[in-house]
């Protein structure tokens, strides 16, 4: 088969369809401030996994690929209608890196795909990689099938600047950073949005690692698969807040009352204090949720025994063990716990995402 035709769904794509598209003087060319065009091409995916170290996108999108709804809406597109030239492809950098598209080639891999569409941009060497990298990011904005910038996307890439030491922690300095990732091109500034971003990126990193390491489920428990020290009967559970310990406490406790699963916390809040508050929420919600079954169990049976009736008594502990928390915190030893796959202790996890004992180690 020719290089330029490749195929994609069981159908063929010629690649210079692009030329056509996007030719010279085209988006092609000003889609991003330091990146110039070379060529469109096929790149090979058939070896590559849904978490490959090079499609890891943290710091350029809030969620570091952990949109599963975008990415099976993706998937089920490309079943529908193969591959559909409606935006440019995937953007690949002469430094072998994947610079946008990323939801596109997880929804291809996940298809079973061997190659698929890209342009290929040579990208100037700067003195501030990591803050070009996500600007660049930003700026692509691709287009259907893909996923948006959110609000959360633009202040993950200002607090992953700051932290790398690359944009200035002042408010001028986030806004021209704002300006150069086209915030424009996303958001109005009516009711004052961008300052409103640049403060909430100043908020953030008042305290050192202030961007949790954000994965999806598959990503935790490809995680966990790695950890020699956690039973094989464990359950891997979101805290998340609202009425989550409520649903775990009817799915996986009152459904094996006599043998409860031990449970895995993980989050995927934006900051380390809400993944820290949401961890609490979760542990102090169930030991609330088991003491009201126990008084229900003994109202019950006070009122058909009178008050001489058999009062059940409670255990101190849950009746179920939390092995640990996902260790995606930047803070404290949970960086190298992350390299060892050991769990964060639920004590530690919270401690280390507390605003007060973030302030009480900076002071100390």
């Amino acid at each position: 088969m020719s290089l330029l035709i490749k195929q994609f769904m069981g159908e063929e794509f010629d690649i210079t369809k692009y030329d056509t598209l996007y030719p010279e003087g085209s988006i092609r060319d000003t889609r991003y401030d330091k990146g110039t065009f070379v060529k469109y091409g096929w790149a090979f995916i058939g070896d590559m996994k849904e978490d490959d170290p090079l499609l890891d996108n943290g710091g350029i999108k809030a969620d570091q690929n952990s949109n599963e709804e975008d990415i099976a809406d993706i998937a089920y597109d490309y079943e529908i209608n193969g591959w559909v030239a409606r935006s440019l492809p995937p953007t690949f950098g002469t430094d072998g890196k994947w610079r946008d598209g990323r939801y596109r080639i997880i929804a291809a891999i996940r298809k079973g795909q061997q190659w698929i569409p890209y342009a290929l941009y040579n990208f100037e060497d700067t003195e501030t990689p990591t803050k070009d990298m996500i600007t660049e990011g930003l700026r692509a904005n691709p287009g259907e099938p893909g996923h948006r910038n959110e609000m959360e996307d633009f202040v993950a890439g200002g607090v992953k600047s700051i932290e790398e030491g690359e944009l200035i922690r002042e408010e001028g300095a986030i806004m021209d950073f704002l300006m150069t990732s086209g915030i424009a091109l996303r958001y109005s500034n009516n009711g004052g949005m961008w300052t409103r971003i640049v403060n909430m990126i100043i908020e953030r990193t008042a305290n050192k690692g202030s961007l949790p390491l954000i994965k999806s489920r598959d990503d935790v428990l490809a995680w966990l698969a790695l950890c020699s020290d956690i039973p094989s009967n464990f359950v891997l559970y979101k805290a998340s807040g609202g009425t989550a310990p409520g649903k775990f406490w009817l799915d996986q406790v009152l459904s094996n009352v006599t043998n409860p699963p031990p449970v895995v916390l993980w989050c995927d809040a934006y900051t380390p204090e809400k993944s820290s508050a949401f961890v609490e929420s979760f542990r102090v919600d169930c030991k609330k949720i088991y003491k009201q079954t126990y008084g229900l169990i003994n109202q019950e049976l006070k009122s058909m025994g009178g008050k001489a009736a058999m009062q059940l008594t409670r255990s101190t502990e849950l009746p179920f063990k939390i092995l640990g928390v996902y260790p995606n915190l930047k803070r404290g030893s949970q960086p190298s716990l992350h390299k060892q796959h050991v769990l964060c202790d639920v004590d530690q996890y919270i401690s280390d995402g507390s605003s007060i004992s973030a302030a009480l180690k900076i002071v100390a």
